[in-house]
């Protein structure tokens, strides 16, 4: 009866973890789906739509980064459960422009998408110079 006792006991104890919760710094909500992982990317997980991520035992005392589109990147050392704040920050602008269809149209149908895409940055370059 020990024996089965402790042979149901080592999954629990063989997967144990912290929780660790992205948040934004400004309003302490949680940011949904932020990257997390070591440094060396052997690891590395999506938060959930709260912005918490379960990190394992193994990874204590590792650094983490965490990141999400529009913020500043983090590095963290894993202590514990604890909540990561990130600062956000403003992207620069970009500008998009489309291609002529006529000019795809005279060429016919480019062989490859990176074919058309070549065509459209040169006509574009040759309509509107810097």
């Amino acid at each position: 009866m020990r024996f089965l006792f402790l042979f149901l006991c080592v999954p629990l104890c063989a997967f144990t973890q912290v929780n660790i919760r992205i948040v934004d710094s400004a309003s302490g909500r949680g940011l949904p789906y932020a990257s997390v992982g070591t440094t060396d990317g052997a690891w590395g997980r999506v938060s959930d739509s709260a912005g918490v991520v379960a990190v394992p035992d193994s990874l204590m005392g590792k650094t983490l980064q965490a990141s999400f589109v529009g913020y500043d990147a983090r590095k963290i050392t894993v202590r514990g459960a604890a909540a990561v704040a990130l600062s956000p920050r403003v992207l620069p602008e970009v500008v998009v422009r489309a291609c002529a269809r006529d000019a795809v149209k005279r060429l016919g149908r480019p062989e490859t998408s990176e074919q058309a895409l070549c065509f459209c940055v040169r006509s574009d370059a040759a309509r509107h110079p810097a």
